[in-house]
């Protein structure tokens, strides 16, 4: 018991290093923003070129969402000098590897989506989408050094008429290869044997877990974005495993499988 105890505190202390998103309010919950935009605010959420509202129903009324509100954007007509649909800076940002992502869902699929995504004016990707659906971008960035700031921008490369989508869950967090030397048994994402699976990813409701009776008994584990231990199951002994997880809140959470103090697969879960 003491040794289990032991092992979920050093699983919360090495994900609030690994996993915790830079961006405040990515999900634009509680309707409110601290972004920049080249866009005009339409609270009424009435549509027009080159605008934008924070809402619970974005283009899309009825249909699941990754978290309580989105950005709806009404694409701008065609380019001018500004074009950032949005932008924040991040202050005391640490050196590692880090993993940028969002989603996307465009108006319908005769809208073309296509999105210059800059760290401190540099391009360093781009995300297209055409047909319809939650969709999502991930882009990896190396911060060599610390930085006392940080600037992050999604820019429009195309324009037109159909140039309309949500945008939500934006994050910036710190990949999982940095762990803490304090859980020397854990075994890096990498090195895990291509026998386990978790899906479907995004999930709705329900996932399951496919996993080698090599590592039974087994532990999954859930962690939420803040770090915050929202759900595990202990003693697994099912090679396919089928878990409800529709008490959860619509967000992206960290999950992991543990088998003998080890962990042995780790990734981003996202309920939309």
């Amino acid at each position: 018991m003491l040794n289990r105890l032991i092992l979920i505190l050093c699983l919360m202390l090495s994900f609030q290093v690994e996993g915790q998103n830079l961006i405040s309010e990515g999900d634009f919950s509680n309707n409110t923003f601290s972004f920049s935009t080249d866009l005009h605010h339409i609270p009424s959420c009435s549509s027009g070129p080159g605008t934008y509202c924070i809402t619970d129903v974005g283009w899309h009324p009825g249909e699941a969402t990754p978290s309580d509100y989105m950005m709806k954007v009404d694409g701008n007509l065609s380019s001018t000098a500004n074009d950032i649909l949005w932008s924040k800076t991040l202050y005391h940002v640490d050196s590692g590897n880090y993993d940028l992502s969002f989603q996307c869902f465009p108006r319908s699929a005769s809208h073309h989506i296509e999105v210059d995504v800059l760290i401190d004016g540099i391009v360093v990707g781009r995300f297209l989408q055409t047909t319809g659906g939650w969709k999502s971008f991930t882009t990896n960035y190396q911060v060599q050094n610390p930085k006392s700031s940080l600037n992050i921008a999604l820019k429009q490369v195309h324009f037109g008429h159909y140039t309309d989508w949500d945008l939500d869950n934006l994050c910036f967090s710190k990949k999982g290869s940095v762990v803490l030397d304090t859980i020397p048994t854990i075994i890096r994402p990498q090195e895990s044997p291509a026998v386990i699976s978790v899906f479907p990813n995004p999930m709705l409701e329900d996932i399951t877990l496919e996993v080698d009776s090599t590592f039974f008994p087994y532990i999954f584990v859930l962690h939420d974005l803040s770090g915050e231990l929202v759900y595990i199951q202990e003693g697994i002994r099912e090679k396919e495993y089928h878990i409800n997880l529709s008490h959860l809140p619509r967000a992206t959470f960290i999950a992991r499988i543990v088998s003998e103090e080890k962990i042995v697969w780790k990734g981003k879960l996202i309920r939309y």
